[in-house]
């Protein structure tokens, strides 16, 4: 699809450009003069001022449209935790079989295919994690904009949309695992000036000892705060590339920006969604079938809030609006 205001491709689902940030969505021209974070028109240039996230509101319509669309929610979660679960039983399978073959030596060659099938069990569960999440995104928003079916098409995207998203998650585990190793970093130099100032000398040991598990925790403390702030800050890119295909590095610098003065709202908002989708486990683990998508479904909501993009409720409450100022007459 062409973008009727800058010429530019753009992908055929595409809500808004990404490259000039004008609406392509039909609908907002019948509500012109709507608040500007219901317009659909949102600017995802690098200059492009970000949309404030209003918390009451994303949660509200969270927890509104899970709902209204319960069974399909259901449909979703059994997917998630149905397709991963097959390669975590057999990831256990290939463990025990593993554990009962022993160290013998005239069956070391059994144990080491076991061992493979174990950690490729494992790789494959991690890869199954990341793709329904990815699949979970995608229905989210189409629940969000007026959908009410489980889409197959949604809910399995495209190989490549998913290995943009395995890039980024590598990527994402890199700057998380790395802001926490690079905050620990001090703590060897630190050891070693301890050393040699005797503080680990006799009389010394449990004192310097104590002081410096306790600097490596507080630097430990400090890299966990990083990597989640830095977390927090680029995980909408993926629902970038769920809905707009874009590219890896083009929608970090999209979430990046959409993200900048909305952390601590979209904290709060991952604590309150992720104790939701938590509760299900409560009853023998078989409810977070009920409540586990609940968490992909708010962030689709967060992200078409930070973008200036109306969902179905928006409409709906709008049309509303419309209504009531034009009231139809009475048929005579």
């Amino acid at each position: 699809m062409t973008c009727q205001h800058c010429g530019a491709g753009i992908s055929e689902n595409s809500i808004f450009c990404t490259y000039c940030g004008a609406s392509v969505l039909e609908a907002a021209e019948h509500f012109a003069g709507t608040p500007p974070h219901l317009a659909g028109t949102p600017a995802p240039l690098p200059n492009a001022p970000a949309y404030k996230l209003d918390l009451g509101r994303l949660l509200g319509d969270t927890f509104e449209l899970y709902t209204r669309n319960f069974g399909t929610m259901c449909l979703v979660g059994a997917v998630m935790c149905g397709i991963p679960f097959i390669f975590y039983i057999g990831s256990m399978m290939s463990f025990l079989a593993m554990h009962i073959v022993g160290r013998e030596a005239e069956l070391a060659i059994f144990s080491a295919m076991l061992w493979g099938i174990h950690i490729l069990m494992q790789i494959l569960y991690g890869l199954a994690f990341w793709y329904v999440i990815l699949g979970a995104i995608r229905q989210g928003l189409h629940l969000a904009r007026g959908g009410t079916d489980f889409r197959i098409d949604m809910m399995f995207p495209p190989p490549m949309m998913f290995l943009k998203v395995v890039g980024l998650t590598l990527l994402l585990s890199c700057i998380s695992y790395g802001a926490v190793l690079l905050c620990l970093l001090p703590v060897a130099p630190m050891l070693l000036i301890a050393y040699f100032a005797g503080a680990f000398a006799d009389n010394g040991i449990a004192t310097g000892m104590i002081a410096m598990i306790a600097v490596g925790i507080l630097l430990y403390i400090i890299g966990l705060c990083a990597a989640t702030w830095l977390w927090i800050r680029l995980f909408l890119a993926e629902v970038f590339i769920a809905d707009q295909d874009t590219g890896i590095i083009e929608s970090m610098k999209y979430a990046w920006r959409i993200t900048s003065s909305n952390f601590w709202m979209l904290f709060v908002a991952g604590i309150v969604l992720t104790i939701c989708s938590m509760v299900g486990m409560i009853l023998f683990f078989v409810g977070i079938i009920l409540t586990i998508a609940i968490c992909w479904l708010g962030a689709a909501l967060a992200y078409l809030q930070l973008t200036g993009q109306p969902n179905c409720l928006d409409y709906a409450m709008m049309q509303q609006q419309v209504d009531a100022q034009n009231p139809t007459e009475p048929a005579a």
